[in-house]
């Protein structure tokens, strides 16, 4: 078509697609979604005049980083947390502390047959007496010719060193000698401990307890009337021979 309606008719069809142009270029925008998708939009329309080109980009990018913050609460309970600290353990029968050595009781006839003993005591030296209206059983005496008299004395028995800790002797004279003034004298001696003496009057049995330092001892008597003296006892020893 040539004229003046050609050129009318050219400028109408540059509208029109002008037109849908921009229609497109609407429609385009409202076809993207929420900003959740990227996307892009080109329109070209080419015809007789000049060309219009349309370019719509959509881009979002979408970041959730989620954060829980979880605390712990303390949980009621009736049952006492345990102590970290721990009561030393107590036995409900604790050990005993161990014994000392048990002391034997050693009678005196016995410590004069040990070898190193010496005296007037033992198995040759048994028998009884009467003291005070009654018999005094004795293992040892006064064994001289002449009985002495203070201040000498009659050995009766010599003991070595030995593991004993106690000397236990009872001692009298015979009622048949002697008056009513006599008295009857007895003593230990020791290579430590001072001596230790003990006297008993005429009817009655004397006692003598002397704590033993371990080394030899001696034990004497006399009486003030020259009479014989007799003697019994025991030792309390480490062991039955006292030695």
């Amino acid at each position: 078509m040539t004229g003046p309606n050609a050129d009318h008719h050219s400028e109408w069809r540059q509208r029109l697609m002008s037109k849908e142009i921009l229609a497109a270029f609407i429609t385009g925008i409202f076809s993207l979604s929420g900003g959740f998708v990227a996307g892009a939009f080109k329109g070209s329309a080419i015809g007789v005049g000049p060309s219009v080109t349309a370019t719509v980009t959509a881009t979002a990018v979408v970041t959730e980083t989620a954060t829980t913050t979880v605390t712990a609460q303390p949980v009621a309970s009736n049952t006492p947390i345990a102590s970290a600290e721990v009561a030393p353990s107590v036995s409900p029968n604790p050990p005993l502390p161990s014994p000392s050595p048990a002391s034997v009781k050693v009678p005196l006839a016995e410590l004069c047959g040990v070898t190193g003993a010496s005296g007037y005591c033992g198995s040759s030296f048994v028998g009884t007496i009467q003291v005070g209206g009654h018999l005094f059983a004795y293992v040892g005496a006064t064994f001289d010719a002449d009985y002495p008299r203070p201040p000498d004395w009659s050995r009766i028995l010599h003991f070595p060193a030995n593991t004993c800790s106690e000397l236990d002797v009872t001692f009298a004279s015979d009622d048949s000698n002697g008056g009513t003034t006599d008295s009857s004298n007895l003593q230990v001696l020791q290579t430590v401990a001072s001596a230790a003496t003990a006297n008993a009057a005429h009817g009655s049995v004397g006692h003598l307890k002397v704590m033993l330092d371990g080394g030899p001892f001696d034990l004497e008597a006399n009486s003030t009337t020259g009479d014989q003296i007799f003697v019994n006892g025991y030792a309390l020893c480490a062991s039955s021979s006292g030695i």
